[in-house]
């Protein structure tokens, strides 16, 4: 089996473990791209979005299709436009992600810090001692306590 069959086979995060730094190209096509399932690091296997090619490598330098038939089936560079666009989609979802980690981090020390309350609580539930007064029955003292 060759290597590029074998790189292939491997899922896209393998095989980007294998890329080198000068390895940085990534095929885009609307039509038949797949961001979950593809590398795009060739034809055969392209991503749908630009903006994957940004989360697989820091500087990708993008190939576009826009149609798998016609004048639009030729791979080409992206413009620059479209690099800019898909750069500054690919920095809004990183900080979507970046909030939402911070939410459920906070959300987890909100939630222990509840435990230890509950905790502490239950302790000192715990060291409370109830103790029967002599000399006064109970029924007395339910009738001190309503008037």
């Amino acid at each position: 089996m060759s290597s590029q069959q074998q790189q292939q086979q491997q899922p896209p995060t393998e095989q980007l473990k294998n890329l080198s730094v000068a390895e940085k190209e990534f095929y885009v096509c609307e039509v038949s791209g797949n961001d979950e399932l593809n590398s795009g690091l060739s034809q055969d296997s392209p991503l749908k979005t630009p903006i994957q090619a940004f989360f697989l490598h820091e500087n990708p330098k993008i190939y576009v299709r826009k149609a798998l038939e016609g004048e639009d089936s030729e791979w080409k560079e992206i413009s620059g436009a479209g690099l800019k666009k898909a750069k500054k989609g690919w920095e809004v979802v990183k900080k979507k992600q970046g909030k939402e980690e911070e939410r459920k981090k906070k959300e987890a020390e909100d939630k222990d810090k509840k435990a230890e309350e509950e905790l502490k609580r239950l302790e000192e539930a715990k060291s409370v001692k109830i103790t029967r007064v002599q000399g006064v029955s109970p029924a007395e003292k339910v009738l001190q306590y309503l008037f």
